[in-house]
């Protein structure tokens, strides 16, 4: 199986839909939906392609303010992890506004998102003090871009 990187979607019904789908598999409890038409917003789909299958597997939320990519969320299917997708989305984003700087916030309780980050080459810049309503938060830049592997 091989997988295509789709940029920028428009949000669409159907994509609304699958996003939502895609949230509904995540182990969050309740998940907020992003305000998708928001002009500073883009959306970016992944798709799993192969003999026996055809179907959107991730997406990503993004925003782009000058020569900085902020990655507002980015959800893979949980059957199709670890396959280098979140990766691939990441990496064609950034290459199509390169240079650039790559940056996202995660939950610093968030061990696999983390571990991911540094795998392929975010480190921390900031630590953000949650207060009574969110968790503590990591800020994570990434500046040398085509170099992100699996």
């Amino acid at each position: 199986m091989s997988h295509e990187i789709f940029f920028p979607v428009p949000p669409s019904q159907r994509v609304r839909y699958l996003i939502r789908y895609l949230n509904s598999l995540l182990e969050l409890p309740c998940l907020p939906m992003l305000d998708l038409d928001a002009p500073h917003r883009s959306i970016a789909m992944a798709k799993i392609t192969g003999p026996i299958c055809d179907q959107e597997v991730a997406y990503c939320v993004y925003s782009l303010e000058k020569k900085r990519i902020k990655i507002e969320r980015i959800v893979v299917h949980p059957d199709h992890r670890r396959g280098g997708i979140a990766t691939c989305i990441v990496n064609a984003i950034a290459e199509r506004y390169t240079p650039c700087t790559v940056q996202m916030t995660i939950e610093a309780n968030n061990i696999k998102a983390n571990e991911w980050a540094r795998a392929v080459g975010f480190g921390a810049t900031k630590f953000i003090r949650g207060c009574e309503s969110s968790s503590d938060k990591v800020q994570l830049e990434f500046m040398e871009i085509g170099n992100i592997e699996k």
